[in-house]
Formats: structure tokens, sequence, C-alpha cells
């Protein structure tokens, strides 16, 4: 599938679909994240992507970025206005290449959502996991 058909799928729509990583709704908040950048932890049994296991703030270039900065209110307002909650599409390619074949994580058939953990508003820096949820009680 192709990474703005993922998002519109879920009802999402991009600004700018070159620059954005992330967009919004009245209903909620969905973050890209590339499944080579996730990883699973056995001893939790969950799916992670810890920004600052990969990188060092301001390390790398991308924290300049116009889909960095807009992630980052995203995030911002998934943590404040839902709890934390997101929606994710996975996609493939290498970081600073193009997206490929974006997959929707479809939460209520696997029973597990994506959720942030930690959140750093200055950097933009960020920790999400896989968590249990109940079906329709979470935005």
């Amino acid at each position: 599938m192709g990474y703005v058909e993922a998002f519109k799928k879920l009802g999402y729509d991009l600004s700018n679909s070159r620059q954005d990583w992330s967009a919004d709704k009245s209903d909620g908040v969905c973050l890209a994240l590339r499944r080579s950048r996730t990883e699973w932890n056995k001893e939790l049994n969950r799916s992670e992507l810890n920004l600052w296991r990969l990188e060092t703030p301001g390390s790398n270039g991308f924290e300049h970025k116009p889909g960095h900065k807009k992630r980052a209110l995203h995030i911002a307002r998934a943590r404040d206005e839902f709890d934390g909650w997101l929606d994710v599409i996975r996609v493939g390619g290498l970081p600073g290449g193009n997206f490929e074949d974006a997959e929707i994580w479809n939460h209520e058939k696997r029973g597990i959502r994506w959720r942030i953990q930690e959140f750093d508003e200055e950097s933009g820096f960020f920790f999400v996991a896989t968590e249990t949820f109940a079906a329709g009680v979470v935005g």
C-alpha cells in the first residue's frame, strides 16, 4: 500500500506528503514508524521505537526538517488529548530515504496499540511502545 493511501484509509490527510511523518484529525494522531527502527522487547513482550537508543539529540539533521517539527506537535497533542494513544502506519525503507510499502497497524484486530511512553518537547525525541488496550474504550 502507498504511504499517502495508508493515511487516507485511516481518515488522515497529509498536508505535504513529501515532508510529513505524521498527521492528526479531530479524534486522533497517526505516526509513520519505520519497521527497521522498531525493536521487539522480549522481556516486556512488546514492540518499541526509542529514538534515544538510535540517535542523540542534535546528532542528525532530521531534527530541523519540517516533518520532525510537525511530528513533535502531533505527539504532544496525542499525549495531552488522547492519553498517548496513537494510530500507526509502519513503513519500509531506510532513514533518510523514501517510505516504502506502508502497512496500517490494525490495533482492533491485534488487540494492542501504540502508545507514547516518553516525549521530550525540546528535541522532539520520543519513545513509543505497544500496549494492550480495550477496543472502543480509548480514542
